[in-house]
């Protein structure tokens, strides 16, 4: 009999003849798109979650997650009997040999939150088998994998790891609105418990991942390297911040700095904006300053970068207040618009945005705040306006908290015939023109920039 084929990659499937059956333990953001991914490699996948909602959803064909070309991709595989969700993740994990737990790690007052991989761990390893292959994804504490994680599924399950069962770490780097291709083409890294764990690790991922996957030899060197990625990025935004707070103050265009500088082929300064959202890079720093402090260590620049960007919505308050005086105009009492919620340009997405607490800071001073987003639907008490026209109607003051192709597109001679004057534009992400405002009769403000 004829090894079957990868049909992406026309490699031999590494893990032999016949259909692997794989247990996706939580089906969020990045775990929906990663079971649809394998399933359509032709890989069996129960999708375990213990969220009943969003089981029954998967199971009819429904994604709640938005995400670009998921729901057909979904539907796809759920029609052809590849996908299948369940609440009961013991039951699932007993019948896949591989098991891949991805589930939230968000973050809480004194830093990441790991509890949904503790339960997951406990719910996994009472299901688990002799010859079975567990992979964390979801992002965690180096050394975390080995010493818990590993601790809790042979505890629960009497199995050895490394001998009864294979323990791996394999972080998912996936950007909203695009995760079905990075899942499947970015270069995949593993890192197993032992040098054998590592390499069903990169057998399993082969299956599916069309770029490499890349053994980096131990677990904890793969946990590292993903809280590493966005830590460089945490860091490197608190410097185009800080760029922008100087520049704002001496004159210089940090839009136009930062583009010219950038054509240095070692330079790649990101850009400034209203704050960090997300899910990843304001808290997994933090995984990183709690273990240096373990060690005794202080991680000044980490910390500094992260204390840096957690203030940017307090600046942009600020901004606001001191751009309406300067009007002759009081927050208190003044309508101010924010255009969006979202963290992230052109996504639903609400994980971690300023504009949270944008909107609350303004609403504490007393200002009427209207926030508009085309994407993102009312829910958790925020009253959301779809209408952008009617958001900005009466309104002293814009600011723009999301990159939305909308707002980069708007018609600014619209808005100022609108607002009240004199209306007042802060941009949080410097997207627009400043002299194609001004020219409107709207007064400008942005992010290091005059």
């Amino acid at each position: 009999m004829k090894t079957p084929e990868n049909p992406r990659t026309k490699k031999p499937h590494p893990l032999g003849r016949g259909v692997v059956t794989v247990c996706i333990v939580g089906t969020g953001h990045i775990g929906l798109p990663t079971a649809c991914v394998i399933a359509d490699a032709g890989l069996d996948v129960i999708a375990a979650d213990i969220n009943r909602k969003i089981v029954d959803a998967v199971n009819q064909g429904r994604s709640l997650v938005k995400e670009n070309g998921l729901e057909p991709l979904l539907k796809k595989v759920v029609n052809e009997k590849k996908l299948r969700a369940s609440t009961d993740v013991t039951t699932s994990v007993s019948k896949a040999s591989v098991v891949l737990i991805i589930v939230p790690t968000p973050l809480q007052a004194d830093g990441p939150d790991i509890s949904a991989i503790r339960s997951a761990g406990k719910a996994v390893a009472r299901g688990l088998k002799k010859g079975d292959l567990v992979v964390l994804e979801s992002t965690i504490y180096p050394e975390g994998t080995k010493k818990i994680l590993k601790l809790i599924l042979e505890e629960h399950s009497d199995l050895k790891a490394g001998t009864d069962f294979f323990l791996a770490y394999s972080p998912e780097r996936a950007l909203p609105t695009k995760s079905i291709s990075e899942i499947r083409d970015n270069v995949r890294i593993v890192g197993g418990i032992d040098p054998e764990s590592g390499k069903k690790a990169v057998e399993f991922y082969s299956r599916f991942v069309t770029n490499r996957v890349v053994d980096v030899g131990d677990s904890t060197t793969a946990e590292f390297i993903k809280i590493s990625e966005n830590v460089y990025r945490d860091v490197n935004i608190a410097l185009a911040n800080e760029l922008a707070l100087i520049s704002a103050n001496i004159g210089i265009d940090i839009k136009k700095v930062i583009k010219t500088a950038n054509l240095h082929p070692r330079v790649d300064i990101h850009e400034p904006g209203a704050g960090v959202g997300g899910h990843c890079i304001p808290k997994d720093p933090y995984f990183l300053i709690n273990k240096a402090k373990e060690k005794d260590l202080d991680l000044g620049l980490i910390g500094t970068a992260r204390r840096i960007n957690e203030k940017m919505p307090e600046y942009v308050v600020g901004m606001t207040e001191e751009a309406l005086s300067n009007s002759k105009k009081s927050i208190n009492g003044s309508k101010v618009t924010v255009l969006g919620y979202a963290y992230k340009g052109d996504t639903s997405d609400v994980r971690g945005t300023p504009s949270t607490v944008i909107a609350n800071e303004l609403k504490s001073l007393g200002a009427q705040v209207t926030i508009q987003d085309p994407y993102v639907k009312p829910g958790n008490g925020t009253a959301i306006e779809k209408d952008l026209i009617k958001s900005v109607t009466d309104s002293d003051c814009l600011i723009i908290v999301t990159d939305h192709t909308d707002y980069r597109k708007i018609n600014i001679e619209e808005v100022s015939k609108r607002m009240r004057k004199p209306g007042i534009i802060i941009d949080g992400r410097n997207i627009l023109e400043p002299a194609k405002v001004r020219d409107s009769g709207l007064i400008y403000y942005g992010i290091g920039r005059q």
